[in-house]
């Protein structure tokens, strides 16, 4: 057995009773309680990004493209979808899937109350999988090619403020030169907790906002795009813009929406900044607790000089102890971190101000890597910060501390 290793689990086991064993307690519950912060924060920040951006992605795509005049996205200047820009977008391998969109701002109408909202007119093709998540009552619309579906998908925000349920009729009107609508019936009410959303947008079939506008069939306000990896999301954007015509334009979610980013963003530099100091506070709290052993066992060491051990050696026989204290505590933080996550990802029970939040409960996303990395930042930062207090070894004469009581 290392030599080393076996004096430092000799004074472990030997330490109970003495005055540092009350300190390697209070040393061993504050490793446990970082690394439960520290974990806990991980998952928490995590869980918050990929929850906003599931919900911004779902609702807008990756990336839109439009006409190169077009500022207002609600009521955009049309785009004729063709083979050949499609072909163009099958060529990216990054790009996932894409469909067309339509929109129209007006007015929905309901027996007693009015609402300004903007129509949202979908196809066949479009990805049901994000919005299908989100509807709290009815169903999707049955979207067909050969039919024009009357049917309309709303916010929960909305038919609160109407004061309608599923199957109740609904009027959309719009003014261009004179007063006109459409009659549509409710068949699914959604709710994605983001209330700039939630209480603006409403869903149709595409042919719908074509008839409004009376535009044909291959006209539509644009594509909207999915990706099959974020991280190549700007590089992909920009691959597609130079490969449009002319008088198209392609927009990443990142450029529509760069204040909800830049917040996202600075949750996640909190972060870093919040582990960064949580790490540093351990690896000085454990270096106070070696200096503290060291100290006790000066006699010790005294006596280990004299036979002739070197200093380095003895350092050793400290960080090792240091480290199995660090690595227990690192144990019970990881696991209880990992269980609280877990029990919160399963059951919700802390919530939050939906509002303040576009959230009704704290997210977690348990994520292994960075779990992994953490605790390896952790145990490194601390390590190398140990080596500090053993130096001491080197100051202690062992005629001195062989007398030393």
């Amino acid at each position: 057995m290392n030599f080393e290793f076996f004096i430092s689990k000799r004074i472990s086991k030997k330490a109970t009773g003495s005055f540092s064993s009350n300190i390697i307690r209070i040393a061993t519950i504050a490793v446990s309680l970082s690394t439960f912060i520290m974990i806990l924060s991980a998952c928490i920040v995590n869980g918050f990004q990929d929850e906003l951006e599931k919900k911004l992605f779902g609702f807008w795509g990756h990336i839109q493209i439009v006409d190169y005049n077009t500022n207002n996205f609600n009521d955009a200047i049309p785009v004729a979808s063709s083979d050949t820009l499609e072909s163009t977008l099958n060529t990216l391998s990054n790009i996932k899937s894409y469909h067309k969109f339509a929109s129209k701002a007006g007015i929905v109408k309901s027996k007693t109350q009015i609402e300004g909202v903007v129509l949202k007119g979908i196809g066949p093709d479009y990805d049901w999988e994000f919005l299908n998540s989100k509807i709290v009552d009815g169903a999707p619309i049955v979207l067909k090619d050969n039919d024009t579906s009357k049917s309309i998908l709303i916010s929960k925000t909305i038919a609160n403020r109407l004061d309608i349920k599923i199957g109740d009729p609904l009027k959309f009107y719009y003014i261009k030169k004179s007063t006109r609508g459409k009659k549509f019936k409710v068949v699914g009410i959604y709710h994605t907790g983001m209330e700039e959303f939630d209480k603006l947008y409403c869903f149709s079939d595409i042919k719908q906002i074509q008839s409004l506008n009376k535009w044909d069939k291959h006209l539509v306000s644009g594509y909207e795009i999915f990706v099959n990896d974020i991280k190549h999301l700007s590089k992909t954007d920009e691959v597609l813009f130079k490969s449009l015509p002319m008088y198209l334009k392609s927009h990443s979610i990142y450029d529509l929406f760069p204040t909800m980013f830049d917040w996202i963003d600075l949750t996640v530099r909190n972060k870093y900044i919040i582990l960064t100091l949580v790490i540093l506070v351990t690896a000085f709290n454990m270096m106070t607790v070696l200096l503290i052993l060291v100290l006790e066992r000066t006699n010790m060491i005294g006596i280990l000089k004299a036979l002739g051990a070197k200093d380095w050696a003895i350092q050793k026989i400290f960080i090792y102890n240091v480290a199995y204290i660090t690595s227990i505590g690192l144990l019970v933080g990881n696991i209880s971190a990992l269980a609280f996550a877990w029990s919160q990802k399963h059951f919700g029970w802390i919530k939050l101000p939906e509002k303040s939040y576009y959230l009704s409960e704290v997210p977690i996303s348990i994520d292994w890597d960075t779990i992994l990395i953490l605790n390896g930042i952790a145990i490194s930062c601390i390590l190398i910060i140990l080596v500090l207090p053993t130096l001491v070894v080197k100051k202690i004469s062992a005629i001195k501390a062989i007398r030393f009581d």
